[in-house]
């Protein structure tokens, strides 16, 4: 599905916001997932731009993963940097790092 930048904006947030109204407890387990990755601080990684260090900054359910790369494609789901910074920003309960 090729859309613009808002285009895609709102169709992840009605994703979003549908997956949580249907699968409530998915998504309960999930945010108390991040928040006691948060306080672990398993985003404590490095800062280095050069480091191959991965470091998890999004956690969500993976349903709701599937749901949206489905139909989003060109570029798929979560591939462009702008969309990964938007998505934490917005979404901050699957936001794994402190920092957006």
């Amino acid at each position: 599905m090729k859309l613009t930048k808002e285009q895609r904006k709102q169709f992840i947030e009605e994703c979003v916001k549908q997956f949580i109204k249907k699968f409530p407890v998915e998504h309960k387990l999930i945010c108390q997932s991040v928040q006691k990755q948060r306080r672990l601080k398993m985003d404590k990684w490095g800062s280095d731009k050069d480091s191959a260090t991965f470091r998890w900054t999004i956690r969500m359910p993976k349903r709701l993963f599937n749901i949206i790369d489905k139909k989003l494609t060109n570029p798929r789901f979560l591939e462009k940097q702008w969309e990964i910074d938007w998505f934490k920003k917005v979404f901050s309960m699957y936001r794994v790092s402190e920092r957006v």
